[in-house]
């Protein structure tokens, strides 16, 4: 159970905190329940996500709820109610055999009595009969299936292997299965609400174009109801649940392809499919349909322990973060940035790029806005001197820059707000723009005045993003919304959401690597047992990726042999796969400058050795040739438990362990991407000739980088990790190489 899985919302009222708290447990579940042995029970298709099916959780036309109750109140009795008095228009029937009726209408036995055939089953039995009912569902050739009842894998082994039995009944039939322990579904526009929230009694919003996917139902039912509050209109909403066999990777795949959906939110704990989760980023990116996640927790590791420095440095959450930078995908620090962007989406608000004006009518704000969006990655372009110049005519008290202050003059004339805007997006070509009027929003001739304003900036231009801080009604704030405006009442969320919105256009504009990145020649054989640091280096020589010449010597004399075929200095260091921390127990030499000096090095090792550890037998050494006049960075691969295998390059040395300044992509990546990590780290400039140093040659960096990912990719199935550290950065001109390796296999089932 990760962490993040406890969270709880103590924000609703006391009637849902007890259905929650009584019947299912929506935010007590772990998405990564499951042991990888077990992923075929539990609904992992492969690496595609599957759509198949998905659209009827939404667009059903005919409905049977399972357990259907006569009290409309009630978990098993909501959803019928919503379906019979809301507006749905297709056909629904009760299915409930201890009565004749439910809630007026009449009660079938069982599926087989119902006189049609049922698409969709919603399956609202307590959890010791939801298993018949999937069973029945199943047998009926229903073709998809919603399962309220928690009391699954979320409670320890019993539920666990109750839910991979009901997944297996319905992939064994076809029948996409959704949950258990989930809230379920609703589609707005059509009324189809298979959720016992109580949302649809508080006058659902019409129209919208957003979807919400969320893994907590609980979640997912505040971030409904905080959109409502802010007259934000939201389309399609689901509750995944356990993910037993429809997962968040099907759920958005299929949501980014329907035509009536302009953005995705989701609330996001974990993938049960990563390769389909990277599969479904990618075709949203491809589509131009954003998605913003609010991502919590990390991942666990369970029990592949491995001896591997890169675990202790890349964390899994900082994976997540790698994939989305990586993909386009905006992560959400909180419930309300992912509100305020589903509020910008809603309007189609993705700007052509990243250039942002400021204008204000407080110098003061001006500021405290400009400083959060650079401090966000915005770019704030300066104005030229004609267009100072042109402003200083028009108002001569106005700070003519970046952000442009009109000052307090504007609150008498408001058509020095619609120049200020004009000039200034001839003059900088904004993407985007922040106005501050803040309390004129309160007055209502300044509200008048400032919508027309609004119409013909937004008429001359078109392709511009206009974003509005100001303390409106709240029904002005609706009205504004409804005619196609972005408003929001803090500086600092404008501020936010404008540099949210410049990385979504800056990764539209650049289109995804499409690098034939081939993994074919790259795939080897798993090893008999975990490799060695020279075994390492062949993967790496076989991978393209220069290492230093050596030998492996048995005994003293063949140290001495192997310094003088060598020529020095060499490095001497113990030979091991089973210990990775050579230093500490005195299994390393250096500057090792004669044979005799070899020899007796070989001597000093094996008995520093085979007095401070006993992991493995002694006497195998490797001797290297010395690099000198180099700086240390550090590549590596790991598995990711979720996303499959990764990539990391930073500062090498101990200022990896001290700093963690890396940089982390899913593997494989290509060269520019490569480069792209490089460009992220904060000791970047070090590369760079700092202080009188040659500068390094980052071009062989990112090809390491780029060949260390490809050896990863093709090889996921056994490897582990592979760590360089340090991989000697020489100058230009010089050959870049490995000068230490450590390699870890993946426990075989």
């Amino acid at each position: 159970m990760t962490s993040s899985g406890k969270l709880r919302f103590h924000m609703f009222g006391e009637k849902l905190l007890s259905l929650l708290n009584g019947f299912l447990k929506t935010v007590d579940f772990a998405p990564m329940d499951f042991d990888t042995e077990d992923e075929l029970q539990n609904g992992v298709r492969g690496d595609k996500p599957d759509t198949s099916g998905i659209g009827l959780f939404f667009n059903a036309e005919s409905i049977a709820i399972i357990g259907a109750s006569n009290d409309g109140t009630k978990i098993s009795g909501q959803p019928f109610r919503y379906l019979k008095t809301l507006g749905y228009a297709g056909r629904v029937y009760a299915v409930n055999p201890t009565r004749a009726e439910v809630q007026g209408e009449k009660s079938y036995s069982s599926l087989a009595d119902i006189p049609e055939p049922v698409e969709l089953a919603l399956i609202a039995t307590p959890a010791t009969r939801a298993e018949e009912a999937v069973r029945e569902a199943a047998a009926h050739g229903v073709r998809v299936a919603v399962v309220f009842a928690g009391g699954f894998a979320e409670t320890g082994d019993d539920g666990r292997q109750t839910e991979a039995r009901i997944c297996k009944l319905a992939r064994d039939s076809g029948m996409r299965l959704l949950g258990p322990n989930c809230l379920g579904v609703m589609n707005f526009p059509t009324r189809q609400f298979l959720t016992f929230s109580q949302v649809p009694d508080e006058s659902p919003l019409d129209g919208g174009c957003i979807a919400v996917i969320s893994q907590s139902g609980a979640v997912g039912n505040y971030l409904l109801t905080r959109a409502m509050d802010t007259g934000l209109p939201i389309a399609r909403w689901i509750a995944t649940g356990n993910e037993c066999e429809v997962t968040f990777a099907d759920v958005l795949a299929h949501a980014v392809q329907d035509p009536e959906i302009r953005a995705v939110a989701g609330y996001f704990e974990g993938a049960k499919n990563g390769p389909a989760l990277i599969e479904a980023f990618d075709l949203a990116r491809r589509l131009r349909k954003p998605v913003v996640l609010l991502k919590v927790g990390t991942t666990e590791l369970g029990a592949q322990a491995v001896s591997s420095h890169t675990d202790a440095i890349v964390g899994d959450d900082q994976v997540f973060d790698a994939l989305f930078r990586q993909k386009g995908v905006c992560r959400a620090s909180s419930i309300q940035e992912m509100l305020d962007m589903a509020a910008a989406l809603h309007i189609g608000a993705i700007p052509r790029g990243d250039k942002l004006l400021i204008t204000t009518i407080s110098g003061g704000v001006g500021i405290i806005t400009a400083e959060e969006a650079e401090r966000r990655g915005a770019r704030l372009p300066h104005l030229s001197e004609a267009a100072k110049i042109k402003l200083k005519e028009r108002l001569p008290f106005i700070s003519a820059q970046n952000p442009l202050d009109v000052t307090g003059q504007a609150v008498q004339d408001f058509s020095l707000i619609e120049d200020a805007l004009r000039i200034g997006i001839e003059d900088t070509g904004a993407d985007i723009i922040i106005n501050f009027i803040g309390l004129l929003g309160r007055q209502h001739d300044a509200i008048e005045h400032y919508k027309a304003v609004l119409g013909s900036i937004s008429a001359q231009y078109p392709d511009t993003v206009i974003i509005t801080v100001a303390i409106f009604a709240p029904e002005t704030t609706r009205e504004l919304m409804k005619q196609g405006y972005i408003v929001y009442d803090d500086p600092t969320r404008a501020a936010i959401v404008a540099a949210r919105l410049a990385g979504i256009a800056n990764a539209y504009r650049e289109p995804p690597h499409e690098d034939d990145l081939d993994l074919s020649s790259h795939a080897l054989p798993r090893p008999n047992a975990r490799p060695n640091e020279r075994d390492g280096y062949e993967m790496l020589s076989r991978a393209g990726i220069a290492v230093p010449p050596s030998h492996i010597v048995n005994s003293a004399d063949g140290a001495a042999a192997a310094f003088s075929d060598l020529g020095g200095p060499v490095v001497m260091k113990i030979l091991s796969a089973d210990i990775i921390h050579k230093t500490d127990i005195g299994g390393v030499r250096l500057n090792v400058s004669s044979a005799d000096e070899a020899h007796s090095a070989y001597e000093d090792i094996c008995r520093s050795v085979a007095e401070k550890t006993s992991a493995a037998p002694v006497g195998s050494i490797l001797v290297m040739r010395q690099a000198a006049g180099f700086a240390e960075t550090f590549i590596g691969t790991k598995l990711d438990p979720q996303l499959g295998p990764v990539v990391s390059v930073g500062l090498g040395g101990v200022l990896i362990e001290v700093l963690k300044d890396v940089a982390v992509r899913p593997a494989p990546v290509s060269i520019d991407e490569a480069g792209e990590m490089i460009d992220e780290l904060r000791g970047r400039a070090l590369l760079d000739g700092f202080r009188g140093e040659a500068p390094r040659d980052i071009d062989a960096l990112a090809d390491a980088v780029h060949r260390l990912s490809l050896v990863a990719a093709a090889n996921a199935d056994w490897l582990q990790s592979l760590e360089v550290n340090p991989f000697a950065l020489t100058a230009d001109g010089e050959t870049s190489m490995a000068l230490d390796c450590v390699v870890t296999l993946r426990e075989q089932n």
